[in-house]
């Protein structure tokens, strides 16, 4: 019987292991071993899982979930419970994190809880419901008071958490501190001296804990101000008509012409700040060194007149699903804070 008329019988009914192991002149347990990313920890041989894998292509064969779940007792879906799905960045790690779980065969269910933490637990106990083999969990709300109840709730559940650390949970992350020095190491390095560092002065979402613009801020100075603490002049914005009023009285004064660097906490303060600037002061910005910390892409057209340190949502989502699958391999190893080296982008 030739491949093509095999697989149309197949494709008739449900292909099994069975059907596979036949075809292959291998055993049932082989071809699991195979089809289940087992093949170099039981060592069948690279000639023997390329032939599984090209069998079960062309007869078109679908794992039976439900019947894998009973043998291994696994559901092979993973939570994820963000604060914020919103914008660009978190969307954009979530889909690099799904897209390498996805490969080792699990579906993700995601859920927001917008800092609520009676929602979290909510949507906490939906996903454990549905029997999910793993949780990624990101800041949670007043970590300090919640933290205790939270662990409570998530039992022996296998956790990694993302952008935030603590010494309990497996942590990955870029911190806070550490964009903020390496945007303070690059102005260094250009031999920047006099610096107006442009900060958010937004409520923390974490109520006691600082803003992540002020750790951001608080890397810079450890940095840059173990060099020239009395050469940084700090405004700290409550809002975009905030920054644009200080930006043009600084122009028309003249104090803006003083600075040979400008540090900006995040994307949104760089964008207003740089537009005003090109509309009224173009010439500015070919002495002066700007630097500004982002996990946006490097998409504006702006990001021609700046550096970026760079939080690379690709690198981070995969650093997540590593240490999430490594944890359910083994939940009772030691915990691990990853913090992620960011990445500088020269200007374009």
């Amino acid at each position: 019987m030739n491949g093509a008329r095999q697989g149309k019988l197949m494709a008739r009914r449900n292909v099994t292991l069975a059907d596979i192991a036949k075809t292959a002149h291998a055993s049932i347990p082989t071809v699991s071993q195979v089809l289940t990313g087992l093949a170099r920890e039981k060592r069948v041989s690279v000639r023997l899982e390329t032939k599984i894998r090209k069998i079960a292509d062309r007869l078109a064969y679908r794992p039976n979930l439900l019947a894998r779940s009973l043998r291994t007792r696994r559901s092979m879906m993973a939570g994820v419970l963000v604060n914020n799905l919103r914008g660009i960045f978190y969307p954009e790690v979530m889909a690099h994190l799904q897209a390498q779980l996805r490969k080792k065969g699990y579906l993700t269910l995601t859920g927001n809880h917008y800092n609520d933490f009676n929602l979290l637990l909510e949507e906490l106990h939906q996903l454990r419901e549905r029997a999910v083999d793993a949780l990624v969990l990101g800041p949670i709300p007043s970590p300090q008071a919640n933290l205790r109840r939270l662990r409570e709730e998530l039992g022996d559940l296998p956790v990694v958490a993302f952008d935030w650390a603590h010494p309990a949970i497996d942590s990955v992350l870029n911190r806070a501190e550490t964009l903020g020095s390496a945007a303070a190491e690059y102005l260094l390095q250009k031999g920047v001296r006099k610096v107006l560092a442009v900060v958010s002065a937004d409520i923390s979402d974490l109520e006691s804990e600082p803003t992540t613009s002020e750790k951001r801020f608080c890397g810079f100075m450890r940095r840059f101000g173990s060099r020239a603490a009395d050469d940084v002049q700090v405004w700290r914005i409550q809002s975009t008509g905030d920054l644009l009023e200080r930006l043009r009285r600084g122009l028309a004064s003249g104090r803006i012409a003083d600075y040979d660097g400008f540090f900006f906490s995040n994307t949104t303060l760089a964008d207003f700040f740089l537009v005003e600037l090109l509309r009224t002061k173009p010439d500015l910005l070919r002495r002066v060194v700007p630097v500004m910390i982002s996990g946006a892409g490097p998409v504006s057209q702006l990001w021609r007149y700046i550096a970026v340190v760079y939080q690379n949502p690709k690198v981070l989502g995969e650093r997540l699903a590593e240490r999430l699958l490594a944890r359910m391999e083994n939940c009772k190893g030691r915990t691990e804070i990853l913090d992620v080296p960011p990445e500088l982008i020269e200007k374009i």
